[in-house]
């Protein structure tokens, strides 16, 4: 978190640089999400995936 900006917490935050397991957990679930993304464009032949 930038210098100054702890007093904008709620308690639930989650600062990645403070939280490197939490950030590979992440890394990992996005990565999940992009694959499952493209077997689900290239099985139902769509082309225009993002």
């Amino acid at each position: 978190m930038s210098q100054g900006m702890d007093g904008y917490g709620d308690g639930y935050e989650v600062v990645l640089e403070n939280n490197p397991s939490v950030t590979e957990v992440i890394k990992q679930q996005s990565l999940n999400m992009s694959n499952i993304n493209w077997t689900v464009c290239i099985t139902d032949i769509v082309f225009v995936c993002v």
